[in-house]
């Protein structure tokens, strides 16, 4: 989705939740998004619960590592501790976070 529809999105789901009361059950690797929009997440690893509870809880947690699938490097960066930029498959920079992002370079 481009940034407009995640926002068009974003807004339904939290109407759909606020409004009408439903529960939502989101799938989604985006997890700034996941952050800005659940009450409570489910981490799976191949299938098996690691992890579940309020979002910054989960994150928080030392032994939880989130992968951050992101199209823009800099939003994933911002809120990764340790950070691998690929191209075409291949590693192309890796190191912390902080360092990655531009305006530390």
């Amino acid at each position: 989705m481009n940034p407009k529809e995640t926002t068009e999105v974003t807004q339904f789901i939290r109407r759909m939740r606020d409004e009408g009361g439903y529960t939502i059950l989101l799938v989604e690797y985006k997890m700034n998004l996941v952050g800005e929009i659940s009450d409570r997440v489910i981490v799976l690893d191949y299938g098996q619960k690691i992890a579940e509870g309020a979002y910054q809880d989960v994150v928080d947690d030392e032994g939880i590592s989130v992968f951050v699938v992101e199209q823009n490097a800099n939003v994933a960066l911002s809120v990764a501790d340790r950070g691998y930029v690929l191209q075409t498959g291949e590693v192309v920079l890796s190191g912390a976070a902080e360092e990655l992002l531009p305006t530390k370079r």
